[in-house]
Parts: C-alpha cells; sequence; structure tokens
C-alpha cells in the first residue's frame, strides 16, 4: 500500500490478530496456555508474517514441540469459522474492496443525518460501576483496536466517522458523496456490522461503519462507540460522528427485507435453527467425519478382530447417540492400544451439503440431511438478530408455518456461583419493556432426561433481555438478580413474541459466556468453555429435527 496510513492501519490490524491469537491461547490450560504467555511476553509483533498458515508456524516454530500440534490446532480454531460447512477466516485485515450495487429503490429514499451521538448514548456514565469491570475495555476490544485507536487519534485529532442504519452500500454510497474514490474493509471477528474506510483523490480517510440488524443492535453499536476509548487514553469526539438513517419505515423494511434474504435460495424450510449457526454445523460436519470412518472401515476387505464388533454399529447412530460415540472412543482407544494404529483410517475430510445463502444481509445457510425415511429435507441456519429485529425474524417464521425453532446462544448468569459454560435450559424470557413470554422449551422433553443429568447443567431457567450489554451496570443487574432472573441476553424474548400464536415446537438452550461482576467477563469468552454445550445442543437439534442422516457433497 503507498498510502502510509493505510499501511499503518494494515499492520495495526494484523498485530492485534496475534495478540488476540495469543490472548486466547495463554487462556488454554496446561502446557499450550503457558506456551501462549510466553509467546505474547517474548515476540516482535512488528516483524510478524502476513497469512494465518505463515502466522501459525511463526508460532510453532517458537514453542516446545510437544505442543506445537495443539497450537496449531488451536489457531485454526480460533482465526476460523464454519459458513456454509466451509472455513473463513475470521482475522482483524484490512482488504480493499470494490462498491456492491445499492437496491433498486435506496436512491429513492432520503437519508436522515444526524451529527453527534443522541441523548440516550450521551447520558451514559462511563463512570459508574458496570458488571464488565471496565466497560471501555469491553466496548474497544468490541470494535477492535485497530480501528478505536486510529479513529480517535490518528494524526492527534482522529478521523471523522459515519453510523449507518444501513448496507455496505448505503456506507459506500454515502463516502463516495464527500469524496472518496477507493474504498477498503477493515474486517473484524465480529460478523454483524462492517468497518469500511473510504479514501479521497487526495488521501483523506473517512470511516463508516454499516450495520443494518435494525435498530436495536444500531443504538448497541452507538453505545459501544461511545464508550470505546484509544491508546491515548481518549474517547471519540461526539461531533465527528454522523448518525446515518437509510430506513424511513423500519417497521415495514425489515420483514421484507428478512423474507427476500432468506428466500434468495428457495422457499423457506419448515425447520430453523437460530444462533450460533457456524458453530452447529462445524460440530455436525465433525458427527459427519466419525460416521465417514466408520464406513471406510466398514469397507474393508477385513476387519481386525479387535474392531469386529464395527460391523454391527450403524454409522448414522453417531449422529444422535452420545453412548455409540463414547463406545466407538473406547473400541478405537483399545485397537490403538493394541497396535493397529495402521489399520484404523484418518478422519475423512467430508463436505456437508450445506450453502450460504446469496444474500448476506444476515448470515444464513442451508443444510440438506436425510430423514428416517430415507427423504431430503432441508434446515435454515440464521444468526441471531438483536431485538425488534429478532420479532421480526420470529413474526415471518410463524408467517410461513416453521414447524421446528432450535434456539442456541449465549448469556450472562446473574448468579455468582456460575461458571462459564454451563448449560441452561429455560422456561421463561423476559422483554426489556417486562413482558413476560413462557414457553413450552421442547429440550426439556422427557427424552432428554440424560442430558438433563448432565453436571453443570440448569433447568427451567429465567431469562431476560437488555437491549445492549452496556446497559449491564451493576445497580441493572442487581435489580434484575432481585426480581428472579437467571440469565440476561439480548435476543430469545424478542424470538418468542414474533412466533407466538405459532404452531412451531422450540427448544432453546444457552451456554454461559460470562458472570457479571465476576473475573469471568465477556471479552474473555472462549468457545471452547462451550464445547460441551455445543454437543448437547446437536443432541437436541438432531433428534428434534429428525436428522438420520446427513448428505455429503
Amino acid at each position: 500500500m503507498k498510502n502510509p496510513a493505510l499501511q499503518h492501519i494494515a499492520d495495526a490490524a494484523w498485530q492485534e490478530t496475534a495478540r488476540g491469537m495469543l490472548s486466547a491461547l495463554s487462556r488454554r490450560p496446561g502446557d499450550l496456555g503457558e506456551a501462549g504467555r510466553t509467546l505474547l511476553r517474548v515476540l516482535d509483533m512488528s516483524a510478524l508474517p502476513k497469512g494465518v498458515p505463515a502466522l501459525a508456524q511463526h508460532f510453532a516454530e517458537r514453542v516446545p514441540e510437544g505442543v506445537r500440534k495443539a497450537l496449531l490446532e488451536a489457531i485454526d480454531w480460533e482465526l476460523h469459522t464454519f459458513r456454509g460447512g466451509r472455513q473463513v477466516e475470521v482475522s482483524h485485515r484490512l482488504e480493499r474492496i470494490e462498491p456492491p450495487a445499492r437496491d433498486a429503490d435506496a436512491g429513492a429514499i432520503a437519508a436522515k443525518v444526524q451529527v453527534g451521538f443522541d441523548e440516550r448514548v450521551l447520558s451514559m456514565d462511563l463512570t459508574a460501576p458496570h458488571s464488565m469491570g471496565d466497560l471501555t475495555r469491553y466496548a474497544t476490544a468490541y470494535l477492535g483496536h485497530t480501528f478505536v485507536d486510529d479513529a480517535i487519534d490518528a494524526d492527534g485529532k482522529g478521523r471523522d466517522v459515519e453510523v449507518h442504519n444501513g448496507n455496505v452500500a448505503d456506507a459506500i454510497a454515502s463516502l463516495a458523496a464527500r469524496g472518496a474514490t477507493t474504498y477498503f474493509r477493515l474486517f473484524t471477528p465480529k460478523l454483524h456490522f462492517q468497518i469500511i474506510l473510504g479514501v479521497s483523490a487526495d488521501e483523506e480517510l473517512r470511516y463508516a461503519i454499516a450495520c443494518d440488524d435494525g435498530l436495536d443492535m444500531f443504538q448497541h453499536l452507538m453505545k459501544v462507540l461511545r464508550a470505546a476509548r484509544s491508546a491515548g487514553g481518549r474517547h471519540i469526539d461526539s461531533a465527528r460522528v454522523s448518525r446515518i438513517d437509510h430506513r424511513s419505515d423500519e417497521a415495514t423494511y425489515r420483514p421484507a427485507r428478512l423474507r427476500r434474504c432468506f428466500e434468495s435460495s428457495g422457499a423457506i424450510p419448515r425447520q430453523v435453527t437460530v444462533g450460533f449457526k457456524n458453530a452447529l454445523l462445524g460440530a455436525l460436519r465433525t458427527r459427519a467425519q466419525r460416521a465417514a470412518q466408520v464406513r471406510a472401515l466398514q469397507r474393508g476387505p477385513s476387519l481386525p478382530r479387535e474392531l469386529a464388533a464395527l460391523h454391527d454399529l450403524d454409522p448414522r447412530d453417531l449422529y444422535r447417540s452420545r453412548e455409540r460415540r463414547t463406545w466407538l472412543d473406547e473400541l478405537l482407544a483399545s485397537a490403538k492400544t493394541a497396535g493397529l494404529v495402521d489399520a484404523l483410517p484418518a478422519l475423512p475430510s467430508v463436505k456437508l451439503a450445506a450453502h450460504d445463502g446469496p444474500d448476506d444481509f444476515l448470515d444464513h445457510s442451508r443444510l440438506a440431511y436425510l430423514d428416517a425415511r430415507g427423504e431430503r429435507r432441508e434446515v435454515l441456519l440464521v444468526r441471531n438478530p438483536y431485538g425488534e429485529a429478532a420479532v421480526a425474524m420470529g413474526a415471518l417464521f410463524r408467517e410461513q408455518g416453521v414447524t421446528d425453532v432450535l434456539v442456541y446462544g449465549t448469556a450472562a448468569s446473574l448468579d455468582r456461583a456460575s461458571q462459564v459454560g454451563e448449560l441452561h435450559i429455560a422456561s421463561q424470557a423476559t422483554s426489556a419493556d417486562g413482558t413476560v413470554h413462557s414457553f413450552d422449551n421442547h429440550a426439556l422433553d422427557a427424552r432428554f432426561a440424560a442430558l438433563h443429568s448432565q453436571p453443570a447443567t440448569r433447568l427451567r431457567s429465567k431469562v431476560v433481555n437488555v437491549r445492549s450489554p452496556l446497559d449491564e451496570f451493576d445497580r441493572d443487574i442487581e435489580r434484575l438478580r432481585a426480581d428472579g432472573h437467571h440469565l440476561v441476553e439480548m435476543e430469545l424474548a424478542g424470538l418468542l413474541r414474533g412466533l407466538h400464536g405459532g404452531a412451531a415446537r422450540i427448544a432453546a438452550l444457552h451456554v454461559v459466556s460470562d458472570v457479571p461482576q465476576s473475573a469471568d467477563t465477556l471479552e474473555g469468552f472462549s468457545p471452547v468453555r462451550a464445547e460441551r454445550a455445543l454437543d448437547v445442543a446437536v443432541d437436541v437439534w438432531v433428534e428434534t429435527f429428525g436428522i438420520a442422516d446427513l448428505e455429503l457433497t
């Protein structure tokens, strides 16, 4: 990059990826965690190779040989997610992009532009005790240090920042109207907003953040921007912030846009999962690998005596039976102990019959599977939206006659004795306005009694919604706890409100991501601590939806 400012941003983003990776490694137990902490102390962050494979190798060469394999696996886990059965990088990085096409009617809508934060955001007391401890630290990590430091401190005065209730095309059109000629995206691991950098002919830089997830998410983003603090100790100048609303009729726009998004790849299926869609697909892919491994063994010319019991195993059992998976683990471990390593094929590479929707308004995928009769069916997997956008999505599913909805998400526990990774199966959710939604959670059905009896599983929890994690000041947490709630999050009550009156069977599971007013804060959440809860969610998913086998491509 010829522009020094752009080069600085690109370098800072990659260093942020490396620091985040090492921070995640340092939280792992045992020798791997110690290796991560050592690397954080001794590595020169200004001399890192670019690209995930090169960075992983750079780290591996500087740790003891005994932890190299585990380190490479952890890096692969932390820096990738699954979308449509394929891996997608989730690092901090700066990439040039071309302006996407705008909606046909976008130019006819007069965007509403306001300078500065609104009163609700300006009234936030950033010094008041907050349940996450240092509120500004969370906000800065949420947006990414690269953006925060450059937007606030560049050239001693920072840069102009536009925040759009609209999509990337809307944001770029706004930048173009202010003289931008080339555009870059500053990628962050957060997938529900996009940070765009416009560069004018005289090389002036201006930021635009596109957030098209509804007004609750937009308001949350404004609060995060207000709270973020640069390395120089400054907050953003409100006069350099513009709020730009491209949605003149939110109530009409949101449901229609969701419908168009989901129907871009066909009719909306009757079965839907909401939340953690990429993690669910990744976990299901692992089960598909194990089933393929067993099929490969069964197709072999002969099985060693130690593996003869595999003849009686239906590989499809591995999708739905925890007991059969445990049995297989023990059988293969015994075979290895007997020296039969060469007789065991490695886990094969498989690709699920899953594909991303062509419209990325809301990240979603479709997965094909076979039911007990061998008939091909599809399930829609979508990311969980906030607040009123969740209401609109639930209402759309109700209108479309969706029959099964699996909700899987994270929540903060209001019980001080909780630990990250606990699994909760709720029976009630309360909206931010106080409306209570009691519901029949299918995951509480007696058929899942074995899952209910597992340690760190809590039943019939009461969930309460807030509009933003930044609303969780100590005084608010104490009030929610006193009112008898167990979990706090942003999505479930809205979805239930939208689904109300329909016939959908709902299974909802939450994994504890943080414990407010403790050392377990949201910014330190690692998916590794939630792996058991993810496994349970897949068990409920497979059983509830009747997934007997998976279609592979």
